[in-house]
């Protein structure tokens, strides 16, 4: 059973509280009441435990009519297959806990095939470091690779979908909205990060693998899945964005200077409180909502552009509405990005943008560096 913490004296009414919300998190989930469910989600302690997930992170992702039983007929070489599998013989070692070597092999060869069924599915998708990390919770969580490969699959068509292109633009875009939401609540904070001149880079892991990367904890990873799974794409920035605004004392007591930042910032503290997090970015949600946060003008210009010509959020638009609707959504791929556009539009704004093309031309390398 997963636990949340709280004090000992709070156990008995913490435990009254869990059994309610469990009732209406079976009631939501017999009734396929999406919204609810996303509110439920985003709640305190979210969706508590793994039985409950499997049931409900199908519903919310509109995936549990394409859960193929046989999705492995379908699974073939492509061009990131040996990546991948160098990526997955990584795996598992942090969690879950005290599993032996064969099992952590055959989880590692489970996942293979998951990964591998939505990259031979879309040939649109680009594999990215982490993807796999994220892939690997979807699965723990399932306990089935047919139902993991179906989330991931909705997943990857709609939330990560800026994410899987040829290069990593998609996301340093996102990153770039961090600093700026900061901006809007904290005014202090914002300004000695942004003497310091340390870029949203530290984040990259948090958004691209919704913290898996980072956490050693699944129940908490999980959790922060519902938080993300229930939201717009945007949602694992602001996370990153409220971590940040939690750590703010540190942050101002570190010196005003790149490395020292980045350092500070590049770790996850076991003591930060991550139900405090979700609150205050589901409060930055409200109070600065996707369409509002991408148009800030302290957002690099060829960001904002990227942003404006997003993937991710109109299949989440489109998405939503078929939810809305009671309707199965229609996921089929879209026609690729014009990147000779992108690579223009970067270019006449490279004077106001220098670091911002260094890390497009070099993301493969920050990606490779930061998931060693």
């Amino acid at each position: 059973r997963e636990m949340p913490r709280k004090a000992a004296g709070s156990a008995e009414p913490l435990r009254r509280g869990l059994r309610g919300k469990q009732t209406e998190i079976e009631a939501a989930i017999a009734t396929r009441d999406v919204a609810e469910l996303r509110r439920l989600a985003l709640s305190e302690f979210g969706l508590l435990n793994s039985r409950l997930r499997q049931q409900a992170w199908p519903i919310l992702l509109n995936a549990d009519h394409l859960v193929d039983p046989n999705f492995k007929e379908h699974v073939g070489l492509h061009r990131e297959t040996n990546q991948v599998q160098l990526d997955i013989n990584r795996s598992f070692f942090r969690y879950p806990a005290g599993i032996s070597s064969d099992e952590r092999g055959g989880l590692r060869a489970e996942l293979t095939a998951v990964v591998d069924a939505v990259l031979c599915s879309d040939d649109q998708l680009f594999y990215y470091q982490g993807y796999h990390e994220l892939a690997g919770v979807l699965l723990l969580v399932s306990h089935s690779q047919a139902q993991a490969a179906a989330l991931l699959g909705q997943l990857s068509a709609c939330h990560l979908r800026d994410y899987m292109e040829k290069s990593l633009a998609g996301v340093l875009a996102h990153l770039d909205v961090i600093l700026p939401l900061i901006s809007c609540t904290d005014s202090e904070l914002y300004a000695h990060l942004h003497r310091s001149q340390v870029p949203a880079h530290f984040a990259l892991s948090w958004v691209l693998t919704w913290f898996a990367h980072d956490l050693d904890d699944l129940a908490l990873i999980s959790r922060l899945f519902d938080v993300c799974m229930s939201g717009h794409p945007l949602m694992p920035v602001y996370l990153a964005a409220a971590v940040v605004r939690q750590r703010r004392r540190e942050v101002l007591n570190t010196a005003c200077e790149y490395s020292a930042q980045h350092k500070l910032l590049g770790t996850l503290p076991p003591s930060l409180n991550f139900e405090s997090v979700i609150v205050m970015a589901c409060e930055m949600r409200e109070q600065y909502p996707p369409d509002s946060a991408i148009a800030h003008s302290l957002i690099p210009r060829p960001s904002r552009r990227l942003l404006a010509n997003s993937k991710a959020f109109p299949m989440y638009n489109g998405f939503v509405d078929a939810l809305a609707q009671g309707h199965v959504w229609d996921r089929r791929p879209m026609k690729s990005a014009n990147w000779g556009d992108v690579a223009l539009m970067v270019t006449s704004y490279a004077a106001g943008a220098t670091l911002w093309v260094l890390s497009v031309l070099y993301s493969r390398q920050i990606s490779e560096m930061l998931f060693r």
